[in-house]
């Protein structure tokens, strides 16, 4: 998960402690995803879809040990759902359920987190991450 982004070892901590934490908010701030937003105008209704998936257990649970192949059929499945492919639904399910426009591949950070959530101060499981996005709901629906 870290070696991409990795030039020396001693980088490797850093990376994962981003990999593990959800800075949402935050991120809807920048100047990047304040980009997106504009550009995607059906973002909020997107995230809602996210979280209404999420509490029908339609998303996959990241402790499972096929996590990444059932991530990516659901993504796909979700697509499909919402009309959506290639950047237009990988830029906005990445910025909801990871926090941040870039890094690692999604399904890899969400399983790391889940496994670190109980044992490492900072790492948000998927459950919390959802949370995260019911909160940032009410600033992309005055952001719209």
């Amino acid at each position: 998960m870290c070696q991409p982004r990795m030039n020396v070892l001693s980088e490797a901590p850093e990376i994962a402690r981003e990999a593990l934490a959800h800075p949402l908010v935050v991120t809807l701030e920048s100047k990047e995803a304040r980009k997106l937003i504009e550009e995607d105008e059906n973002l909020a209704e997107f995230a809602e879809v996210v979280v209404s998936n999420f509490q029908s257990g339609e998303i996959p649970d990241p402790s499972s040990e096929n996590f990444e192949a059932d991530f990516k059929k659901w993504a796909k499945a979700l697509g499909k759902k919402t009309s959506r492919k290639g950047k237009g639904l990988f830029m906005p399910l990445r910025l909801l359920l990871t926090g941040r426009m870039q890094g690692p591949e999604v399904p890899h950070q969400l399983a790391l987190a889940e496994k670190a959530s109980d044992k490492i101060t900072g790492a948000l499981c998927l459950r919390e991450r959802i949370d995260n996005i019911n909160t940032a709901l009410e600033l992309l629906h005055i952001s719209a």
